[in-house]
């Protein structure tokens, strides 16, 4: 899940985290493989376990290939806690979000508001075709048995202080039923999620409609010049340990999928002893892409700008492959299955395209073959969501320093 923030350029996908719903409305008819597939044992204090399954409570339960995790937030200083589970986890944003209806009333109230020159600070969070709105607030923070970060700023979505959103924020989505989960972990490779290009005190052209002052509860600006110490940040960077990135296991699956998977979210590379570094290593840019040769079903070879984003459930691109009608309008219906690759640094991709009518039919949610059409401005992008992370041990490396980064490997 992608999001559209000036300096890193992100984009996110919401609409299959929806798309996914009409999917599975025809589930169970054909039953044809309904397991539940684990990763081998990984221990650790800096290990959070992560799901695949249809979804929190409150939401439709028709979610497919979402990764959820469980993240504990405190009002800061205070053993005001609550633990939160099915927080999407995302390779493909930065930053920590809670849908404000998760949590504990008298939690919400103890989080302080962020501010700016005294003026509290909102922020409007973009995809390609959905937002999301909230207030920037501080929480200390726990993942896996690390020790707790403090004072970090966090998102909280459709926080009821705020109920006017400003008309610039369009198509919000700040439910956990529109959202498809309790929130989202962004670990992206960068560390804010909006960086050099909110800092400036005017529009040069590089930011928009971000991050908002808010006077009032229906008076909100948006506001240029916002330090990288007051925005949303990834909470992994912000860890006094393991903090220079995260590695995704995921097991095999079935080519007919799982009815779901349990896999692990490691916190840190070459820090503990179940993270050490493998596979082959891919430098990225600055905005966490790569350049990916492909040959499309034209014969024509173009290069692309890839990413992993374990956000988005799907390998999102755009080619001429027969596309799935009514619910399942977005994916692609190839028959028979198609096995496609392209190449990265000269070296192979593979992966497999199979009929998502076929696929939801199942009841499955979880798939290692499940591709939809690029839309909007990522026409020319090559976007490897979470079909692509299965049965791999994925590393992403943040834009820090001790990395040399960012890169990914696999």
């Amino acid at each position: 899940m992608r999001s559209i923030l000036f300096y890193s350029s992100f984009i996110t996908l919401a609409f299959l985290l929806s798309s996914c719903g009409g999917g599975g409305s025809s589930a169970d008819s054909n039953n044809l493989s309904r397991v539940v597939v684990s990763e081998t044992s990984v221990v650790g204090a800096n290990v959070m376990p992560i799901v695949v399954d249809s979804g929190p409570a409150g939401g439709n339960n028709n979610a497919v290939n979402v990764p959820f995790v469980t993240v504990t937030i405190c009002a800061p200083g205070t053993t005001i806690c609550q633990t939160v589970d099915h927080i999407i986890l995302d390779t493909g944003s930065t930053g920590l979000r809670f849908i404000s209806s998760v949590l504990n009333q008298s939690l919400l109230n103890a989080l302080p508001q962020r501010k700016i020159n005294g003026v509290n600070l909102n922020e409007c969070l973009n995809f390609v075709n959905s937002s999301i709105w909230g207030s920037v607030r501080t929480a200390d923070i726990q993942l896996a048995q690390e020790s707790q970060i403090n004072s970090l700023a966090v998102q909280i979505i459709g926080d009821p202080a705020y109920p006017n959103i400003p008309t610039s924020c369009t198509n919000t989505q700040d439910t956990v039923a529109t959202f498809g989960g309790n929130g989202i972990l962004g670990v992206s490779v960068t560390q804010e999620d909006c960086g050099i290009g909110c800092t400036f005190t005017q529009n040069l052209g590089i930011s928009s409609n971000i991050y908002y002052t808010c006077s009032t509860n229906t008076n909100c600006i948006n506001r240029q010049g916002i330090p990288l110490l007051s925005q949303i940040q990834n909470p992994v960077t912000q860890m006094t340990v393991d903090n220079n990135g995260v590695l995704i296991k995921l097991p095999n699956i079935p080519k007919s999928g799982a009815s779901g998977v349990n896999g692990y979210l490691v916190l840190g590379i070459k820090s503990q002893s179940n993270n050490q570094l493998t596979g082959t290593r891919y430098p990225l840019d600055a905005n966490g892409n790569f350049n990916f040769s492909y040959t499309n079903r034209s014969n024509q070879t173009s290069v692309y700008t890839g990413f992993l984003d374990s956000g988005s459930n799907a390998i999102l691109f755009t080619d001429a492959i027969t596309q799935c009608n009514g619910n399942s309008a977005g994916f692609y219906c190839p028959t028979p299955a198609l096995n496609l690759s392209g190449t990265v640094n000269g070296k192979t991709l593979p992966f497999e395209i199979d009929s998502a009518n076929s696929l939801f039919a199942t009841g499955n949610t979880a798939f290692n073959n499940l591709a939809g059409v690029g839309i909007g401005n990522i026409s020319n992008d090559f976007d490897f969501g979470l079909s692509f992370f299965y049965g791999k041990d994925i590393f992403v490396g943040f834009d820090v320093p001790i990395n040399l980064g960012p890169f990914v490997s696999f």
